[in-house]
């Protein structure tokens, strides 16, 4: 039902009256060949106050199939436009053949026939025939625009807004849930913020404000020209995320561009590239492509941001200090949490390998934990535990000015029967330590979590000596 409405709305200029109908197969008949296309297509989509007649639209079609033939070096773009349409279907008793259909379309949009030019964008928009190329199907949906064509704006409206709002980002709890689901790896936190969200009702928006005007009026401009059932629901959409103030601005501009014919609409507008304070090493800041807010009292409480490559997660407390960050690339993420400003813990996941850092107050490293993840296929193997993570861990401490004290390490993977499920559990293997040059000088080598052996080593590296502890 909703193509035949799309249909009925793209051909409306088509339909006529009866006065226009018998002047439509007067010309045809006089062998006006755009006539006698529009009387083929008639009959054989059943459309028009025509009976659906295939032995008519094939007389019609073929008549001015051979008219464009004989006369192709001086058809004008109309001519051009319904050619292409007829090599494109394999109709009048054309071969499909689809690089001239291409380039007839191409000649015809060129040329500036508004419906081949609405066409072109879309074989653009979607790479039907054509390479995908975006910007030259907003080129195209522009020139069509400017001759009046409203669903081209309402097509410039999808493009405006495409990749931009996500569809739980609204003004209640389902961001919370989306921004939420980033965060598995924090649950507690992760229920704590659910129903601080729920009890203070903050509000959450779009910051891509601008953006999202463009596109409001393009589809304000597309309704107000029939497109209504095609729009609302796009309407309703923006509405969610855009304030009250943008959305007036939004229909102000479209009563501008229908009163000026169309030509003084947002066309070429630049994007306006907002920068971000992002603390990953991950992502960028000129990576993001949308983002999203949640304010309490004109200050952030939660900020989600977006990129083709992943996705930010940021909460901030108190007068929209960041408080931590949570980033997701592909498998590889990182978090920081931060006390006014200082980070005080940093963890990434990158290429298997994870690692967890804790800072003093002044900046300086307090301890640091390296681990190595258990791959999906090793716990499928060895029947082991969803939630068993690490196959050996690493414990780096410092001491007050920064500087390596000891590392401790545990591992490897021990395997134990417990109820006829096997389970993951760390021992530690060996306890290292540093003198302040950073050179080794003691190991403790350890056997079901006790002290068993213990090395001393001399200024060159070498063991000194070895011994069991007792």
């Amino acid at each position: 039902m909703r193509l035949i409405l799309i249909l009925t709305a793209l051909l409306a200029f088509q339909s006529a009256n009866a006065s226009e109908v018998d002047e439509l197969l007067s010309k045809a008949e006089m062998g006006d060949a755009d006539s006698q296309y529009t009387l083929g297509v008639q009959y054989k989509n059943g459309q028009s106050g025509r009976d659906q007649n295939d032995d008519k639209a094939q007389k019609w079609l073929t008549s001015a199939a051979e008219y464009y033939a004989i006369n192709e070096s001086t058809l004008s773009p109309s001519n051009l436009h319904n050619l292409s349409s007829l090599f494109e279907q394999g109709l009048g008793g054309l071969e499909k053949d689809l690089s001239k259909a291409h380039k007839y379309l191409s000649s015809a949009a060129h040329g500036g026939n508004v419906g081949a030019q609405l066409r072109f964008a879309m074989k653009f928009e979607k790479g039907k025939y054509l390479e995908k190329d975006i910007s030259k199907a907003k080129h195209w949906y522009t020139k069509a625009a400017k001759q009046g064509h409203f669903y081209a704006t309402y097509k410039l409206g999808n493009l405006a807004s495409s990749g931009l709002y996500v569809e739980n980002d609204q003004r209640n709890l389902e961001f919370a849930k989306l921004a939420m689901s980033l965060i598995l790896e924090r649950p507690f936190r992760a229920i704590a913020d659910l129903v601080k969200i729920s009890k203070e009702g903050l509000k959450c928006e779009s910051l891509e404000s601008d953006s999202y005007v463009t596109s409001y009026m393009w589809f304000q401009v597309a309704k107000t020209n029939g497109l209504a059932f095609m729009t609302d629901r796009k309407l309703d959409k923006l509405t969610m995320v855009m304030s009250d103030e943008d959305i007036t601005k939004s229909k102000v501009l479209a009563e501008q561009c229908v009163e000026s014919n169309y030509q003084n609409c947002r066309y070429n507008l630049a994007p306006v590239k907002v920068v971000y304070d992002i603390k990953s090493d991950l992502i960028k800041s000129e990576d993001i492509l949308k983002s999203s807010s949640c304010k309490k009292g004109g200050h952030i409480a939660f900020r989600y941001l977006y990129s083709d490559k992943g996705v930010v997660f940021q909460q901030y407390k108190g007068k929209s200090e960041l408080d931590s960050e949570f980033v997701r690339i592909g498998v590889n993420n990182s978090f920081k949490a931060f006390d006014t400003g200082t980070l005080k813990v940093q963890e990434l996941v990158l290429d298997g390998e994870k690692t967890h850092k804790r800072f003093n107050i002044d900046g300086t490293i307090a301890s640091e934990y390296e681990y190595s993840l258990i791959s999906e296929a090793v716990k499928s193997k060895f029947k082991l535990n969803s939630d068993a993570q690490f196959k050996k861990i690493v414990q780096v401490n410092y001491d007050e000015n920064g500087k390596v004290e000891s590392k401790k390490y545990y591992g490897p993977v021990m395997l134990k029967k417990r109820s006829k499920t096997k389970e993951l559990d760390q021992y530690v293997d060996r306890q290292d330590y540093f003198d302040e040059s950073g050179k080794l000088m003691r190991r403790v080598i350890y056997k079901k979590n006790r002290p068993h052996w213990q090395e001393t080593y001399k200024e060159d590296g070498s063991l000194g000596k070895k011994y069991r502890v007792r």
